[in-house]
């Protein structure tokens, strides 16, 4: 009999049938788990559960409901410093460094009972995803490996390990781990059957629920972890449609509505009976929906405090909108500080209150250090002295104890009782001590005797960061005193920021810290055309000023262009007249300015010097145009020269007459 007339029709016949089976196997899920599986996972029933759930498609990972894409560096080996499962090898089995697949990690393989290792037996996972080496061998007595009845390879486990086996046979077992942060579902270890098959079911690796990080057991599988309003701690809750405590869930008997109308109600809902043959969902008190799903209809305005207020007042609040209340000063709250809306639309918690404090009690002193006691000693419950701390007083043989043996500090700052005294027995002979010495602020102190007999020494040593003022150690001298002045302990200067350095005209300040805090190093540059003059960097000291002084940007002063081309003589300046160049000697010196000499025998150089010298001969010469014009050289007032051949200054006096 032909069911379709063309080739079309059957086609289409065909697509129909194939998407009724698939959404009769979709609906199966969502009736029995009230689950929907996702568009890349399909309802199923396998083996190892007793109802159908959802599973991921090949290439796909995730829980059914949600499915994402199997990592590509998984798929391609191991990329990105991870390899992938190695492989168990035949009569032998591997082990591994650490738990992971990581970069480093190093295998090294054995072999079972009379079998040898042919190869390498160990192997390293290397940066780039891939095991070096190739793996060994194990080879029998004669030569072959292995043989006989057993299992086949299992399963290698997805984000664990899987190990032991061998060659997988009889009774041979292996053993799973998951990686790191994830807990293992299944048998976790299984062994090969006579008949050849693996006992118990392949386990899997989930991501560890915070219920079993807090309880430290997993929730059933009907159920899932969660931390709802009125939970401080996460916990359990069945799935709907199932009842118990979270660790053991059991299927709730089908009501009328799913039995008529093929659904279940909302968590949030009721099957009620609307006629005699007719049921349907409808949402509890507080809720809002078709009774398939239902969501909160809010929460009412919260009542105020007395002497108090809400922090977070509005018109209207929905579910998980949170309240604060505070009080008034001079009161304290009672109850919950904070109110957060339910999703059946009431808060959590109570109503708090404001109750009126308590006065302050007096704050508890603490006591000074009593005075130390003479040839004794005292020691301290508590060395801060606060109070209900005790002193205990000891007197040193042979000597006896007079009053009180302890002391108390008490609530309002003082001791109890008087300070004791050790009193010497009848004719023993009195040795001088030194009291003990005083104790220095940040300091510790060492002594070689603790009764401060004569020649005892106490050394005082400063702690970081206070430095020792005066001498660090005294000696008990036979007098009974204390050699030297007690030292102290000074703390280093305190350090503070420097003001902002002032600006450098025709110049910039740059640096490293705009706080300017001790150590901050300023530096100075001038613009082009300027040179610095003065300090080019200043750093911030510990009293909080600059270092240096402040520098200056001074103009660049260019130097004419020399008109004379430089042929002056080293003791001659350029001078420039009209426009042209002429050298001239420097004071003290004569001559064209080509060359230039100093004056001889005592003459000084005089730009206004007659041209003819004076001399002995004739100490009161007249100008003659006959003196050599270059000539600017005369006695000092009140000398001539000796004569016109000699060139030396003498007196008036000592001329011959």
């Amino acid at each position: 009999m032909q069911l379709c007339g063309s080739s079309l029709l059957c086609l289409l016949l065909h697509l129909a049938i194939t998407f009724q089976d698939a959404s009769a196997q979709a609906d199966e899920c969502a009736r029995e788990r009230g689950q929907h599986c996702h568009k890349w996972a399909q309802c199923e029933r396998r083996q190892e559960d007793p109802r159908p759930r959802c599973y991921c498609s090949p290439g796909f990972r995730g829980d059914g409901q949600n499915c994402h894409r199997d990592n590509i560096e998984n798929q391609q080996g191991g990329q990105g410093g991870k390899c992938s499962q190695p492989g168990n090898i035949e009569h032998g089995s591997y082990r591994l460094s650490d738990g992971s697949l990581k970069s480093g990690t190093v295998i090294t393989y054995e072999c079972h009972g009379q079998y040898k290792l042919q190869g390498n037996d160990k192997r390293t996972c290397q940066q780039h995803g891939q095991w070096s080496g190739t793996p060994p061998q194990c080879v029998g007595t004669q030569g072959r490996t292995g043989g006989g009845r057993k299992c086949q390879r299992p399963q290698n486990l997805e984000q664990g390990t899987m190990s032991g086996g061998g060659n997988y046979g009889i009774n041979s077992r292996v053993s799973y781990r998951c990686n790191e942060g994830l807990r293992l579902v299944g048998d976790s270890e299984r062994t090969c059957l006579p008949s050849a098959q693996w006992s118990g079911t392949h386990p899997r690796c989930e991501k560890a629920t915070d219920c079993e990080r807090e309880h430290g057991k997993h929730c059933h599988r009907w159920a899932q972890c969660e931390r709802r309003q009125e939970d401080k701690k996460p916990r359990c809750y069945c799935s709907p449609g199932y009842d118990g405590d979270g660790y053991n869930c059991h299927q709730r008997p089908r009501d009328e509505c799913e039995k008529r109308n093929h659904h279940r109600c909302h968590k949030h809902a009721d099957c009620v009976r609307i006629t005699d043959k007719k049921y349907d969902c409808k949402c509890r008190d507080g809720y809002t929906g078709d009774g398939t799903f239902c969501q909160s209809k809010g929460c009412e305005r919260p009542t105020g405090l007395t002497n108090g207020k809400l922090l977070s007042d509005q018109q209207s609040y929905v579910r998980g909108n949170v309240v604060t209340y505070q009080c008034i000063r001079g009161y304290k709250l009672m109850g919950n500080e904070q109110r957060t809306c339910g999703d059946n639309g009431r808060w959590s918690g109570t109503q708090p209150r404001c109750e009126k404090r308590q006065a302050m009690q007096p704050m508890k002193k603490t006591c000074t250090r009593p005075q130390d006691i003479q040839d004794g000693t005292l020691t301290a419950s508590d060395w801060t002295f606060k109070t209900g701390s005790t002193v205990t007083y000891e007197c040193r043989k042979p000597f006896k104890l007079i009053g009180n043996s302890q002391r108390t500090c008490q609530e309002n700052g003082r001791w109890s009782g008087s300070s004791p005294t050790c009193q010497r027995p009848k004719g023993q002979k009195r040795t001088r001590k030194c009291q003990r010495p005083q104790d220095i602020p940040h300091a510790n102190m060492q002594t070689s005797d603790w009764n401060f007999k004569p020649r005892t020494t106490v050394t005082y040593r400063c702690r970081d960061p206070y430095m020792l003022i005066g001498n660090s150690q005294i000696t008990c001298q036979p007098n009974g005193k204390w050699s030297g002045q007690v030292p102290r302990c000074e703390g280093p200067p305190k350090k503070k920021n420097c003001e902002k350095p002032p600006r450098l005209s025709k110049g910039k300040v740059t640096t490293s810290d705009k706080q300017y805090k001790v150590g901050t190093v300023v530096t100075y540059t001038c613009f082009k055309g300027h040179k610095i003059t003065g300090p080019s960097q200043r750093t911030c000291q510990n009293n909080g000023k600059w270092s240096g002084s402040q520098p200056r940007c001074d103009k660049i002063q260019r130097r004419p262009k020399d008109k004379c081309q430089n042929r002056c003589h080293d003791k001659a300046d350029c001078r420039v007249e009209n426009n042209q160049g002429k050298c001239q000697c420097r004071d003290q010196y004569f001559g064209d300015g080509f060359n230039c000499r100093a004056c001889e025998g005592g003459q000084v150089y005089n730009n206004c010097a007659s041209k003819c010298p004076a001399t002995c001969d004739n100490p009161s010469p007249v100008c003659d145009k006959s003196c050599d014009q270059s000539n600017k050289c005369q006695c000092p007032q009140g000398k001539v020269l000796k004569s016109s051949s000699e060139k030396t200054c003498v007196d008036l006096t000592q001329c011959r007459k």
